[in-house]
């Protein structure tokens, strides 16, 4: 460690170069810049560390989805990092180095249970046409208050193999009981996984997720 006298550095504080500057028992000291750590960890460690990153490479996929589902769960994280920790211990398949992701068990929403709004009651889909996804559900006849007709339906479709995402926002009311998707060419002849919530009218309040399946499109 070195020491500076007042003039060299001006009111230089940090890193400068591979030097870190700071002021320590009232005087200006330098030190070398530590380096970066060799050791690879334990194997705890990477499995965790493997771990997160596969969560958090699919949820950055599906941010579209998840920024409004998981917008008012904790005002002190964003809500990809919500849903991060909320799906770290929930879909992890197998041991390490092996993990894959359960796909079924994904929330793309995580409604507060005071302001939750219904999902869709007795979904069903269908493909029409080859390409064209067609889902419907029936209205509640004793919703909660806060349930209206004319929350929005939101789907969301994902095929792992390619890892790609297609997110369907405001495809129906829910007073419209049906909604018709027509699907992107990359997903023709693929199977994908598809989900649903809805949204209420002003975007605050969501529904739970309701799965739909591996769909072969």
């Amino acid at each position: 460690m070195g020491t500076l006298q007042p003039g060299q550095s001006g009111q230089v504080n940090g890193k400068v170069g591979e030097m870190v500057v700071s002021k320590w028992k009232k005087k200006i000291v330098s030190r070398a810049a530590p380096g970066k750590a060799k050791k690879k960890g334990s194997t705890l460690q990477l499995a965790q560390r493997q771990r997160l990153s596969l969560v958090s490479s699919f949820l950055a996929k599906i941010a579209a989805a998840i920024n409004i589902g998981f917008q008012s769960c904790n005002r002190k994280m964003t809500p990809v990092n919500e849903a991060t920790r909320f799906h770290l211990n929930k879909i992890i398949l197998g041991s390490y180095p092996d993990y894959s992701l359960d796909f079924t068990k994904v929330k793309l929403t995580l409604p507060y249970s005071v302001d939750r709004i219904a999902d869709g009651l007795k979904v069903a889909i269908a493909i029409e046409d080859s390409h064209v996804l067609v889902i419907n559900w029936i209205k509640s006849d004793f919703p909660n208050r806060l349930t209206k007709l004319a929350d929005q339906a939101y789907v969301l479709c994902y095929d792992a193999d390619s890892e790609r995402a297609y997110f369907f926002k405001q495809i129906a009311s829910r007073a419209d009981v049906t909604a018709r998707l027509v699907m992107p060419e990359s997903f023709k002849n693929k199977q994908v996984h598809g989900y649903l919530f809805f949204v209420s009218d002003n975007g605050k309040l969501v529904s739970d997720t309701h799965y739909l399946g591996l769909i072969e499109i």
